[in-house]
């Protein structure tokens, strides 16, 4: 057993949790007060004006947007595909996309937001509600709700990917308390009474694709050999390594990472310099079958996942 004092910190903070469900949220939240003021709001969150009926437009925010080399179709960028799926499906004016740079300060990208909804006279934003757009190591979503909502009848879709975790789960509930007219988005989860009591989110989901990608995909598999019966695709954490390895022990013939030159046959290696979603799916084609674990490598917890989808 591990008895270093971060392990049973962690261990006591868990405890803590779930005797006291909302001691981390209120620490969470008046760290955020203190550190940011500009973000607070008042008991029972703000009154956003009443909608104004109009023709649908959507501000996508991405996580990586067109400065980043992945806003391209066949990489996986949920927000280029949700763009780009948009367009195709409903015409060029109902989308519009904030270029932020990265590393861009909220100083800037937040009213440069706040301006854009007003020309377009948006009624969604998408974006990714865990962190700051162009910039995974910060988080101003709070503050940026709190100076547009007051001002704008439109909605705030904010997806999530990791509302496993605890921290993910608090952003996004300060966020939602703030107002009604944040709807979270799950891409592997039911978040529903979770961040307000008896209100209803969005998912699990999956991931937008638009025709483009499709054709990429079509095109690398095209001629991919099946060279397997059953594959694993993905990072080897212990508990996925004792199931294949029980599997096997039955018989089972498991093609691990078969689309990886290197074999990646532990979780370091699993994890580092991981090919493209292309090359995922010309894996996944190379095998009748494929197995797709669905605990997190966060806890014991089960969630559903949108790769092999």
């Amino acid at each position: 057993m591990d008895g270093s004092p971060s392990t049973l910190r962690a261990r006591l903070g868990r405890l803590v949790a779930r005797v006291y469900p909302q001691v981390e949220d209120r620490a969470f939240n008046r760290e955020r007060d203190r550190s940011t003021p500009e973000s607070r709001t008042p008991r029972g969150g703000l009154k956003p004006p009443v909608f104004r009926e109009r023709a649908p437009h959507v501000v996508v925010v991405p996580q990586e947007g067109p400065q980043f080399e992945s806003w391209r179709p066949g990489t996986r960028n949920f927000y280029y595909e949700a763009f780009r799926s948009g367009t195709e499906n409903f015409g060029d004016l109902t989308m519009s996309v904030l270029d932020v740079a990265p590393g861009e300060p909220r100083s800037s990208w937040i009213p440069r937001l706040r301006d854009h909804l007003g020309e377009h006279r948006a009624t969604h934003i998408v974006t990714h509600i865990e962190h700051d757009p162009g910039d995974q190591e910060s988080w101003h979503w709070d503050e940026a709700w709190a100076q547009i909502t007051p001002n704008w009848d439109g909605v705030l879709l904010g997806v999530m990917f990791d509302s496993a975790f605890s921290l993910v789960r608090m952003k996004a509930r300060r966020v939602a308390r703030m107002s009604p007219n944040f709807l979270a988005v799950d891409i592997c989860d039911s978040m529903d009474s979770v961040l307000v009591s008896g209100r209803g989110e969005v998912g699990p989901v999956t991931m937008p694709l638009s025709r483009k990608s499709l054709e990429l995909v079509r095109a690398r598999i095209a001629t991919v050999p099946v060279t397997s019966d059953v594959s694993f695709i993905g990072v080897l954490y212990p508990y996925r390594v004792d199931l294949i390895e029980r599997l096997r022990a039955e018989g089972i013939d498991v093609a691990v990472n078969p689309h990886r030159a290197d074999g990646a046959a532990d979780p370091t290696s699993s994890r580092r310099d991981q090919p493209g979603w292309l090359d995922y799916m010309a894996g996944l084609a190379g095998s009748r079958m494929t197995l797709n674990f669905s605990r997190l490598c966060a806890g014991d917890a089960d969630q559903y996942t949108t790769l092999v989808i």
